[in-house]
């Protein structure tokens, strides 16, 4: 119940100060962490795995998603949840 919402809100809201999709990420991360050895765990930080991603993207001459998302939130009205 709350306890789940609470950490949800929390990494939705690292994700958002980050830059990073929380919704590519958080899909992302339920579907790799199950196969990730415990001495792994911390490369699905939020900000770790944002440092890899840009990498990745970089190698693949593609734009991050990270970038999109900050491009879709600058074109996007303000709210006042942010």
């Amino acid at each position: 119940g709350g306890h789940t919402a609470a950490i949800l809100a929390s990494m939705t809201s690292t994700c958002r100060r980050h830059g990073i999709d929380p919704q590519m990420y958080l899909m992302q991360l339920l579907a790799n962490l199950p196969a990730t050895p415990i001495t792994q765990v911390d490369q699905w930080l939020p900000d770790v795995w944002q440092r890899r991603h840009v990498a990745q993207c970089k190698e693949l001459a593609i734009k991050p998603v990270a970038e999109k998302a900050a491009d879709a939130a600058a074109k996007a009205p303000a709210s006042a949840w942010q």
